[in-house]
């Protein structure tokens, strides 16, 4: 996978995800929650970061997204192994974050008013999570796997 088919198809996920909301209804408004993209995102970076420095991501991206045919098949299985510690991350933040809203729904249920944005946050950051994790990471993941197969 070259660096141009890698944007290419992370463009394309999210065009498919914001035409789905706009045939659907909805304003693509309703999804951008800046705290939970946060929240799910950029924090399991900063986690993955204390035991992948952020040079080490991107030699590892790198090598995954290089055109050339000669492998570094021990960076290769390095990528993977990030990459797999990385989608677990955000697959528990997500489940984490949306635990913790659907508490802030329980804690609320006299307040319908406070019920809209905690059942929101319940949602959002597991679809931001799902949709990060199918944009980004298991091309990276499938791509390199490709390369070791070679």
């Amino acid at each position: 996978m070259t660096k141009l088919r890698f944007i290419i198809g992370v463009l394309f996920i999210f065009l498919l995800v914001g035409l789905s909301f706009l045939v659907a209804g909805n304003s693509i408004a309703l999804i951008v929650d800046i705290a939970s993209f946060v929240l799910v995102i950029i924090a399991p970076y900063i986690l993955i970061s204390l035991i992948y420095s952020p040079r080490e991501q991107i030699r590892m991206t790198g090598e995954i997204l290089s055109g050339s045919d000669s492998v570094d098949t021990a960076l290769l299985n390095q990528a993977l192994s990030y990459l797999g510690s990385l989608r677990s991350i955000i697959i528990v933040s997500g489940v984490l974050w949306t635990l913790l809203g659907t508490i802030g729904i329980l804690i609320n249920l006299a307040d319908p008013q406070a019920l809209g944005p905690n059942f929101s946050v319940a949602l959002i950051t597991i679809i931001y999570a799902l949709i990060y994790i199918l944009a980004v990471i298991e091309p990276l993941r499938a791509s390199a796997e490709k390369k070791l197969d070679r």
